[in-house]
């Protein structure tokens, strides 16, 4: 008997294989469990319906460990995490496409999370106050998910080292100083 982690993967593997050709929101619950020789009861018992089966895949395959290791100074995590996309260019253009909201609630998760932290070690002052800082990460995260859905959108047409750049020319540092000086003339706001 398969342990729940093994099944669990073996469902998200034909989720992406039938995503390699198909849209996602054309792909039933039924052609999942066939893929991988399993039964529906199997498929509730470990996900409550497609969305949740999605979100799980992101965040256990590559991309996803990838995207919890990404820091602001956009290490090679960061390339690497869009080349795991662009190898899975169809699985990423067909679930995107059908159903954008997964998608963009995992890497904005991911995202905000990873610029959260990188502000609270910026703000050695204590110079923002914790909404301001997640007004501030929220920003910059809406920014970056914005850019990488918006290469999917396009058919990933720019290679992974393009997209990488333009990531890597954007310095939260720097936002991070204008927005105290801007704000608070470097000083912790009342």
């Amino acid at each position: 008997m398969a342990t729940s982690a093994e099944t669990k993967k073996a469902l998200s593997d034909a989720l992406k294989k039938l995503c390699m050709d198909k849209d996602y929101n054309d792909i039933s619950v039924s052609e999942i469990t066939s893929v991988c020789n399993l039964n529906r009861q199997s498929f509730y018992y470990h996900f409550k319906d497609k969305d949740e089966l999605l979100y799980w895949t992101y965040e256990n395959n590559d991309f996803g460990i990838l995207a919890s290791k990404i820091n602001t100074q956009y290490d090679g995590n960061f390339l690497y995490l869009l080349k795991a996309m662009e190898n899975d260019r169809n699985f990423y253009i067909n679930t995107l496409k059908s159903d954008l909201k997964v998608f963009q609630q995992f890497l904005f998760n991911k995202i905000n999370d990873m610029l959260s932290s990188q502000i609270d070690a910026m703000d050695k002052n204590h110079s923002l106050t914790e909404p301001q800082k997640s007004f501030l990460a929220g920003y910059y995260a809406f920014g970056l998910c914005g850019i990488i859905v918006k290469w999917v959108y396009d058919g990933m047409k720019e290679n992974a080292e393009v997209v990488y750049s333009y990531i890597r020319c954007l310095d939260l540092q720097s936002v991070f100083d204008v927005y105290i000086k801007n704000n608070f003339n470097g000083q912790k706001p009342d």
